[in-house]
């Protein structure tokens, strides 16, 4: 048995087809109306073939939750996964809730069918956590088809020492995190350590004693000088609590975070120089909602170059029953192209190929 790694072109590798759970696997909860309903769809897979397929519906009257709950898949915590779905819809008001119910995507249905993705992290404790489809205050129904659960990979840009992900510049000798809960990698981004407050599609909902962490680090270049920034779109009688510490040490409680609208806070001398500042938001009580965080920082010294993030996602792909492919990183070639660096290992007794 031997490791090897390689360079790939492609940031992806040969996807294999994904079958969807037996309707047996799910269960209605909550109010409102849920049935099973038969469709016809146009299967061109395999030419264009009629398929005859049952659908999961809810329907409501614009104030009811309900959804189904899938009884079979088990998500492991810190994991990374990608969820799909078909879905259509008639009628106003909510939306239809997808995917994990700690780390929710709201979508809004049309008439027409839709295929509605993403991909999540998830907490560091998955024992309440499951996967379902369904409605929130919406009035009128919904029907979903082929729901789809997978395990995917997330990597990094790497330059030298440093890991940079999407939303991460070095620039100038300033190390800038935004976070772009809004886009594709919403909660998998590469700060990000653990969390246990639930993420709705584009926010942090905090209740009492949840929290988020994120770790800034870069590489060889130590940060001199921080400015932390958040924005606070709703709460109820809600308070954060923000934790620091540097380098591994000791975490301190430094400040309290409540009111709807922008707040910064810079970060005190007492955490710096530091190789890795790490911030903790921790819900002290009622609801408080975070959908922006920035981080903004000199370094002691500045690489060469300017230096951008980059993440890519990658799907399940075909298995050799010798080898075990272990993704690491992404990294630039000469002529600025992003390679995929992945470990192999051979399992088998003959030479890779």
């Amino acid at each position: 048995m031997f490791g090897m790694r390689f360079w790939l072109l492609a940031l992806g590798l040969t996807t294999i087809q994904i079958e969807p759970p037996p309707l047996s696997d799910w269960i209605a909860s909550g109010t409102g109306e849920t049935r099973q309903q038969r469709i016809v769809v146009l299967d061109t897979t395999h030419g264009f073939q009629r398929t005859d397929r049952m659908a999961l519906v809810v329907a409501g009257k614009g104030e009811e939750t309900a959804y189904w709950r899938n009884t079979r898949w088990k998500l492991e915590p810190n994991h990374t996964y990608g969820f799909r779905v078909r879905l259509q819809g008639a009628g106003s008001g909510g939306c239809a809730i997808v995917g994990a119910n700690t780390v929710n995507r709201d979508f809004v249905p049309t008439r027409e069918w839709q295929t509605v993705e993403y991909v999540f992290r998830t907490p560091t404790d998955t024992r309440e956590t499951f996967v379902r489809v369904g409605h929130w205050q919406w009035r009128g129904e919904i029907l979903f088809d082929q729901p789809q659960l997978f395990p995917v990979e997330i990597v990094h840009a790497r330059y030298d020492t440093l890991n940079l992900g999407e939303g991460e510049t070095v620039r100038d000798g300033k190390y800038r995190f935004i976070s772009l809960f809004e886009r594709e990698f919403s909660n998998t981004q590469a700060p990000l350590r653990e969390f246990t407050a639930v993420f709705n599609t584009n926010r942090w909902v905090f209740s009492p004693n949840t929290f988020v962490t994120y770790r800034h680090s870069v590489g060889d270049f130590r940060i001199r000088r921080a400015t932390l920034r958040w924005n606070v779109p709703y709460e109820q009688n809600g308070v954060l609590a923000i934790h620091l510490r540097k380098d591994n040490n000791d975490w301190q409680v430094v400040h309290s975070l409540r009111g709807r609208g922008s707040h910064e806070y810079e970060v005190p001398q007492a955490f710096l120089p530091a190789r890795a500042l790490e911030v903790r938001l921790v819900g002290q009580n009622g609801v408080i909602q975070v959908d922006r965080y920035t981080l903004d920082a000199e370094l002691e010294r500045s690489p060469a170059a300017n230096l951008i993030g980059k993440t890519r996602t990658l799907f399940p792909y075909q298995r050799r029953n010798d080898m075990q492919v272990k993704p690491l990183n992404l990294q630039p070639d000469a002529q600025g192209r992003w390679r995929l660096v992945i470990e192999a290992t051979n399992t088998g007794r003959t030479a890779m190929r």
